[in-house]
């Protein structure tokens, strides 16, 4: 039921244009925003608009986006599970079950559901920027915006990250005192700044 005018047939993503950009970013109006499903979620609008740039209405080729999008998403799973556990056959499990679960599996296959597999994909390369990367929490900072703004739950993201953070830090010095500075803070802000507004908006 969803499929036909949040993306077959939307009047902004269906034939985009460069005006369609500032709809996308900055239009807050009712009709705008209930035209893009009542939401806020500029990047999951961006990459409807740019499948009909590539692929036109060949749905084979929104159907690849979704696939690719997911692929990549679970194995940034993997790594993150890989990196907390140890290459063994209990996340290879892990991994296996949670890509082929039904609801995972649903959202691949709805195109209206592109929210879900974006928002999956930016999740976890946000925690795998953290754990891998040498500028950790600016790669976090802006994957987790992408997920955000690709789908409202990843309003759970932060609080995780910095939960991460604070764990990787312990294994690193002797007491919580130590790993609970407040000039560890500081770098969040950009991150905190996002999602207030991401929430007010």
């Amino acid at each position: 039921y969803d499929t036909p005018w949040l993306v077959a047939m939307n009047p902004i993503l269906s034939d985009p244009s460069w005006s369609d950009l500032h709809l996308i970013f900055f239009d807050l109006s009712l009709g705008t925003r209930t035209e893009l499903g009542a939401e806020f979620l500029p990047i999951r609008d961006l990459s409807v608009a740019l499948d009909f740039i590539i692929f036109g209405d060949n749905w084979i080729g929104h159907h690849l986006s979704n696939l690719i999008y997911y692929l990549a998403g679970v194995w940034f799973f993997f790594q993150i599970l890989t990196h907390f556990a140890g290459r063994n056959w209990a996340a290879w499990m892990a991994s296996l079950l949670f890509s082929l679960h039904p609801t995972h599996v649903e959202s691949v296959a709805w195109l209206a559901s592109r929210k879900d597999v974006l928002s999956l994909f930016f999740f976890c390369l946000s925690i795998y920027s953290l754990l891998k990367s040498n500028r950790p929490i600016l790669w976090a900072t802006i994957w987790a915006a992408f997920a955000y703004w690709s789908k409202n739950t990843a309003i759970a993201l932060p609080p995780l990250l910095v939960w991460i953070f604070i764990i990787h830090k312990k294994t690193a010095h002797k007491t919580w005192s130590e790993c609970l500075n407040w000039r560890d803070a500081i770098p969040w802000a950009p991150m905190a700044v996002i999602y207030s507004i991401g929430l007010g908006i």
